[in-house]
């Protein structure tokens, strides 16, 4: 169970200006964002202890408990208009695109791409070429904010079947792999350089830096202007 989860950040490294990035302030966007990040704030704050217990039962309640607060909220993984920043955006084998959203007010990465065969409904999530959403993905840059309508995937877990939404990253295509720690650097420089962490494991609050991942179905996005 406990490599059920990526708790690793993403990472932009460029040499231009690194826009700011920031976990651990106002929690935007719509009720349901914020809702949402309540969860993945509590989750932490739970894990944490649960971790240092050394009780695996104890740690097995913390993720169900996340999951079903998930599913409470997002009972298809249906999100809509939520405020993200655009990290990262690769060409997929498939003809389209993979991209990274950042959901900086709880840390959280939203990573479209290609899956392993069997994990879940289908195994290609990557933006269709020569969509509306392709187009809107392509003129994004670094740190530009955006509204982002979608839906969040569940990934079968290899121990018992069951679904969840996370994933890890025994789940990905050998290409979204790439794309979940590229975007996982690319952020971790932004923040050291903006910084907005101490080190590469430390955070400001001297919290270790674990964005978690989820894994979606983009379905419309928009930038803010």
């Amino acid at each position: 169970m406990l490599n059920n989860l990526i708790k690793s950040g993403i990472v932009m490294v460029t040499a231009l200006a690194a826009p700011v990035y920031a976990g651990s302030h106002g929690n935007n966007g719509p009720i349901s964002q914020q809702q949402f990040c309540n969860i993945i704030s509590d989750y932490r704050t739970d894990y944490e202890k649960a971790t240092s217990s050394n009780n695996e039962i104890r740690i097995n309640n913390v993720l169900k408990k996340r999951s079903d607060e998930l599913d409470a909220l997002l009972p298809d993984g249906d999100f809509k208009d939520w405020e993200v920043e655009f990290l990262k955006a690769t060409s997929s084998s498939t003809g389209g695109a993979n991209v990274c959203m950042y959901i900086k007010s709880c840390d959280v990465i939203l990573q479209t791409g290609t899956l392993k065969e069997n994990l879940s409904e289908r195994a290609d999530y990557s933006v269709q070429y020569d969509t509306r959403e392709y187009r809107a993905v392509s003129n994004l840059g670094r740190g530009d904010r955006a509204l982002l309508s979608g839906k969040l995937t569940k990934i079968a877990k290899y121990q018992n079947g069951a679904e969840e939404y996370s994933y890890r990253k025994e789940s990905l295509s050998d290409e979204s792999k790439r794309l979940a720690s590229n975007c996982e650097l690319d952020l971790k420089a932004s923040l050291l350089e903006n910084k907005q962490l101490k080190s590469d494991t430390e955070s400001l609050s001297g919290s270790v830096f674990k964005p978690q991942f989820f894994f979606f179905e983009i379905g419309y996005v928009a930038p803010i202007k």
